[in-house]
Formats: C-alpha cells, structure tokens, sequence
C-alpha cells in the first residue's frame, strides 16, 4: 500500500502560485480591451453617440473617459445622463462646444490621426487627449513628460518656482491659473490649446 503524505506547506506554496497566475491573467484581461483601442486604425469612420445610445462605441467611449477622469460610471456600452455629463467635461477641456454629443470634433480629440499619439493618449492614464498641435490637454492629477515640460516653461515665465517634477499638482494647478488670470483667460487650471498658445506663441 503506498502511503500518502499530506504537506501544508508544500499546499500553501501551489496555492499562492496558483493565485498569482490567476491574478496576472485578470491583469492581461482588463488590460486588454484598453489595448485594442488603442491599436484601432487611426481614419476609423464613427458613429455620432448622443443621449439613449447602446452600443459598443459607446463602450470604447466610456472606457477611455474613464481612464481620462472625465468618466466615473459603469462602462456598459448605454449613453446616459452620466455620460452626457463625462463627454461635456472633455469637450470643454478640449475647446469644443460641450454639448455632449460625440461627433468628428470629440473623435478626432479623443483618436487623433496620429497612432503614436492614440497610443499614448489613451494607455498612459497620466495622458490625455491632444491637441491639433499634438500638445495634450493637461490638469491637476496628471503626470507625464508634457507636465515637465509645461513646469520648466511656467518657470521660465515666473509663474512656476523649482525644478520640473511631470507631477501636476495644486502648486502647478496654481501657477497655470496665475498664467490664465494674467493673459485674460479663464482661471480654470487646464492646459488647452489657448493655454499651449501662450506658453509657446
């Protein structure tokens, strides 16, 4: 008769290995369809979205606003109220009509022609998306190359003390406000095209 030992430790070690592969699967799979997105062809033709919606645009819509912080419902393809409110938030920080309707204007800011800047806008969660002059809109919360380098600007300028992090936090918050206030724009802390075009005229 053999005789079988029964090891807790041994169980313990497979049972931990088993999660950890489990856990990086779920990683691979929630990373996924942010991928994908990003990978679709930049001169995709797309639907108008507006108000009552369903369907998987509107999923790939919510998905990339959420990562931009302009979203915070469920990602489950229906355009309601909450949606309307997310899209109005990025069309204004992009310098549409914030209507809350997605047409080519919002898709164009949201999937640019470039596939690099499609790439980046929308699998760096400290990126969003850009401008006409490939600069991307910037605000408090985010961290990239482009926040250093709107640092070191602001710094030039005065409005901004100390070395460039790419942290855009309230000190930044601030100085780009102190910029907006002096050149007549609106205080708001985001860094659109009208903001990008006094800092690099």
């Amino acid at each position: 008769m053999t005789e079988v030992v029964f090891n807790p430790m041994g169980w313990i070690r497979s049972t931990a290995k088993l999660k950890l592969m489990v856990g990086s699967l779920s990683l691979v799979l929630i990373s996924a369809p942010i991928a994908a997105i990003a990978q679709q062809a930049p001169f995709v033709q797309r639907s108008i979205l507006q108000l009552g919606t369903q369907s998987q645009e509107v999923t790939e819509l919510q998905a990339v606003l959420k990562l931009m912080g302009y979203y915070m419902g469920p990602v489950d393809g229906i355009y309601s109220e909450g949606t309307v409110r997310g899209v109005s938030a990025f069309q204004q920080a992009a310098g549409l009509t914030p209507d809350g309707i997605v047409g080519e204007g919002t898709w164009n800011r949201l999937f640019p022609p470039s596939p690099g800047a499609v790439a980046s806008g929308v699998m760096n969660p400290g990126s969003v998306p850009f401008t006409q002059s490939s600069r991307p809109i910037l605000r408090q919360g985010m961290e990239s190359d482009w926040v250093a380098q709107l640092q070191q600007r602001l710094n030039q300028m005065g409005f901004f003390e100390g070395s460039p992090t790419g942290v855009f936090g309230p000190r930044t918050d601030a100085s780009v406000r102190a910029l907006q206030s002096r050149y007549n724009l609106e205080p708001d802390g985001i860094v659109g095209p009208s903001t990008w075009s006094i800092l690099f005229p």
